[in-house]
């Protein structure tokens, strides 16, 4: 069966064999049934990461608003803690830190083991 490539499909480095099937020089045929498996896969893990995401962002949110919040009473968290402008900053940073710790081997590794693997 002779394969024909357009310039674009040598550029992507795929291959169109029939209506069902794309092959990718690197990781061969993708059929139809591995495309909808993907695809439930994702239906279920996206929301699921973006739920993770949202909570994440709250927290980090949050932490600001605590702060503040009923200062005037002195019912604030740095008063109920009884903790310092500077030890709340030293709090913050460790959450920073941690982030950016985390953030990069992170990255790297959803490079390398990404879903479509």
């Amino acid at each position: 069966m002779a394969v024909q490539k357009s310039k674009s499909d040598i550029e992507t480095g795929e291959e169109k064999i029939s209506a069902n099937v794309t092959q990718h020089e690197t990781t061969g045929p993708i059929t139809k049934a591995e495309k909808a498996l993907r695809w439930k896969q994702d239906k279920r893990i996206v929301p699921l990461s973006a739920g993770i995401y949202f909570l994440c962002y709250l927290d980090r949110s949050n932490i600001g608003n605590a702060k503040i919040m009923n200062s005037t009473t002195g019912d604030d968290l740095l008063t109920q803690t009884g903790m310092t402008n500077f030890q709340y900053t030293i709090a913050l940073m460790v959450f920073l830190i941690a982030y950016g710790l985390f953030e990069v081997p992170s990255n790297i590794l959803l490079k390398k083991l990404r879903p479509s693997r």
